[in-house]
């Protein structure tokens, strides 16, 4: 038997879940998922999967027909839960970065939008850059992602960080600022960036 998991979380618990789940004669795959809403709407999501090799292959395929054709294979068990953790870390360390940069664009009087595509083709690319700042121009603030689950995976990340004792020095003050906006906005559906005295917002669409 074989329990595919796609659950976010630590990777220590995910390690004692699939020996747990080898006493009873089950193997564990590692299935996490990345891409955004939109990549999970049109079935082309990115599997970042975890476990043993052989198990891997033998459900490749059907990961495939099921979440998108991108599904890697980044380790053993727990592999999967890491690779995700840190996949969202960037995201959300980018989303402040990218709100940061909007705002000095905006106070120096450029125009914003040949600004978002000038960036788009440079250096300071990114994948939260491409698919959170057009939400400002076309005013579409849906959620994609709760903040409650944005502030868990950041605290994930520092708590890898912590146990292979890297230091995070950067994620730690872009963690202190969701964390903040998470206490200042009750019963907010959705993942917000809002800079004070600014009409400019930025909605996570990311996942």
């Amino acid at each position: 038997m074989i329990w595919i998991d796609t659950s976010t979380t630590d990777f220590k618990q995910t390690q004692k879940l699939a020996e747990k789940a080898k006493t009873y004669g089950v193997s564990m795959l590692e299935a996490t998922l990345t891409g955004g809403v939109h990549a999970l709407q049109n079935n082309n999501m990115v599997c970042l999967a975890g476990g043993d090799k052989e198990i891997f292959n033998k459900w490749k395929k059907v990961l495939q027909d099921a979440i998108g054709e991108v599904v890697v294979l980044c380790g053993d068990i727990g592999a999967g839960a890491i690779a995700k953790v840190v996949s969202n870390m960037l995201a959300f360390t980018n989303m402040v970065a990218a709100s940061e940069c909007m705002m000095i664009a905006k106070r120096a009087g450029l125009d914003l939008e040949s600004f978002f595509d000038a960036i788009r083709i440079s250096a300071g690319n990114s994948f939260a850059w491409e698919t959170v700042v057009p939400h400002i121009f076309n005013q579409k603030y849906e959620a994609g992602f709760t903040m409650d689950l944005a502030c868990k995976d950041m605290n994930l990340s520092y708590l890898l960080g912590q146990h292979l004792n890297v230091p995070l020095d950067l994620h730690m003050e872009v963690k202190k600022k969701w964390k903040k906006r998470e206490l200042s906005m009750e019963k907010v559906k959705g993942v917000m960036f809002t800079h004070e005295h600014s009409r400019t917002n930025l909605v996570n669409h990311y996942h």
